[in-house]
């Protein structure tokens, strides 16, 4: 158990960056405790959520389709990470050094697990814990319910973790040997994805059309199971969950375990010929690289892309079904134009917090920083190129999804400019910040691409970021509700534009500094 507790603190310690001198760990520590913050500040917002639609849906069955709301979208944001994460392709491992000491390789397992775990068991506690403690306060007490949320909260992210080694074991066998293995595994994701987020959609988008609960319960079984669960299992429920969590998890341990440490297949390119290119543009350039490095690299894309795709698929969803499908989501209630121009914006923007391309692409650069350190090229080039880049690929997604709602819901000039402005400002302060966020928490030591992109604190607090600046929206709304739309989004967009600012000013000033001390 020593080497147990010793491996796992190491993981820690890579994680916040106690590795570095003692000057990189006082930053570190502030970093932690921003993330910290960000995380608190995260799970009011959610529990927030909850209370509001416990206001709104409680009256069905005593709030049994705000708990069973709960029970599906945790489902599905596990079924997600779990995907995201076996996306990682490795260009390093640490496995031969971990294998060659006096360490069972189950202890190296079982701490690898665990660092998936703590990671899992965030969201599981962001998106299910609040609705349990809510529907106590607003429902009524009780302690079986206490008991068998806390047990379903501790077991859930097995279901992630035993998805990801699973699917990565089958993955690396079918697409590595492939000369297109890296981009077809990545269309096979994102399809994935989107198929997960388009039935997320469609069956949270009949709440205010229930007639038949019990029908509407049995028609999606697995969140049926957990939420029988919370209210008093049978046999058979205890049953499915253990399926549903346990056996994932010891199947994808046993497959895991069997593929540590093995040398794995993959495709080497024989074409041995330099090409240069002419080009002036060293932004143009820079862009270019990251592009290809972004294409190749599958833990890359899918690990970054999901919030372009929720914008995508809330815009193709909510053309089809029009006011009345967002309405039938918040139970059936009407909603005047000005509200649901607000609830687009807060998505859009939610969307875009969870899009973090450019806060690990520092990092991703490896041993490579010092080459690019040392090429004539001004720092600021490299850091428009990367924030740059970030723009390039979630703008696109943005405009469109913003088009199809305005066309759809036959928005005026000015409600329809809001819904593409303030989001718009949204991602290009998720893209500069990130910039600047990774130049001050960078991290060189990873073996695979998701160590860096999802589980770096330059990514986690990017992402913190970015629904902090999404809830500003939400307290502007409530610290001025007699302002109209009009003046309101004025106000919000004013904001955001000063907050960009001061991330660029800092990024070409700090940032410069900070480059150079990589």
């Amino acid at each position: 158990m020593t080497n147990l507790w010793l491996l796992i603190k190491n993981d820690f310690n890579i994680l916040v960056g106690k590795l570095r001198g003692k000057k990189q760990k006082r930053t570190s520590s502030y970093a932690v405790g921003l993330l910290v913050f960000g995380a608190i500040v995260c799970l009011a917002y959610y529990s927030y959520t909850a209370w509001i639609m416990f206001d709104g849906l409680g009256k069905h069955a005593d709030g049994k389709l705000c708990l069973f709301h709960a029970c599906t979208t945790t489902v599905a944001v596990l079924i997600i990470l779990g995907l995201m994460r076996s996306a990682a392709s490795k260009r390093t491992s640490d496995a031969d050094m971990l294998l060659s000491m006096p360490i069972k390789k189950r202890d190296i397992v079982i701490s690898k697990t665990i660092s998936r775990y703590a990671f899992d068991l965030f969201f599981v506690v962001l998106l299910f814990v609040p609705f349990i403690v809510v529907y106590q306060i607003k429902i009524k007490l009780d302690v079986q319910m206490i008991l068998f949320g806390a047990l379903l909260t501790f077991i859930l992210p097995f279901f992630s973790i035993g998805i990801s080694y699973i699917f990565d074991f089958l993955v690396s066998r079918v697409f590595n040997k492939m000369r297109f293995g890296e981009m077809m595994k990545s269309i096979l994701l994102v399809i994935v994805f989107v198929a997960v987020m388009g039935l997320l959609l469609v069956k949270t988008s009949t709440y205010g059309l229930v007639t038949s609960l019990e029908g509407y319960f049995e028609e999606r079984p697995i969140s049926n199971v957990l939420l029988n669960t919370l209210y008093g299992p049978r046999a058979i429920d205890l049953v499915f969950v253990a399926l549903l969590t346990i056996f994932p998890l010891i199947l994808g341990l046993v497959m895991y375990a069997y593929d540590f440490g093995r040398p794995k297949a993959a495709y080497m390119s024989k074409n041995k010929n330099l090409k240069f290119s002419n080009s002036k543009s060293p932004v143009g350039l820079l862009i270019k690289k990251e592009l290809y490095h972004y294409a190749t690299t599958t833990g890359y894309i899918i690990n970054t892309i999901i919030g372009a795709i929720i914008m995508l698929v809330v815009g193709v969803f909510l053309a089809v079904k029009g006011p009345a499908g967002l309405s039938n989501m918040l139970g059936g209630v009407e909603l005047p134009m000005d509200m649901v121009v607000s609830i687009v914006v807060l998505v859009l923007c939610g969307a875009s917090a969870t899009v973090y391309i450019s806060a690990s692409s520092i990092s991703l650069e490896g041993k490579c920083i010092e080459i690019l350190k040392a090429s004539p090229i001004n720092p600021r080039d490299v850091f428009l190129a990367k924030s740059l880049f970030h723009v390039v690929i979630v703008e696109p997604f943005l405009l469109v999804s913003s088009v199809v709602i305005g066309i759809a819901f036959k928005l005026s000039v000015f409600n329809f400019l809001a819904i593409i402005i303030i989001p718009t400002l949204h991602v290009l302060i998720m893209a500069f910040g990130g910039t600047l966020i990774n130049l001050w928490q960078p991290n060189f030591d990873w073996e695979d691409e998701t160590k860096v992109v999802k589980n770096s604190l330059a990514s986690l607090l990017t992402m913190v970021f970015g629904f902090v600046l999404m809830i500003v929206l939400i307290l502007l709304s409530k610290l001025l509700p007699n302002l109209k739309l009009e003046m309101l989004a004025l106000v919000a967009g004013g904001i955001y534009l000063l907050i960009f600012c001061l991330v660029v000013v800092v990024l070409f000033t700090k940032g410069k500094k900070l480059f150079y001390k990589l």
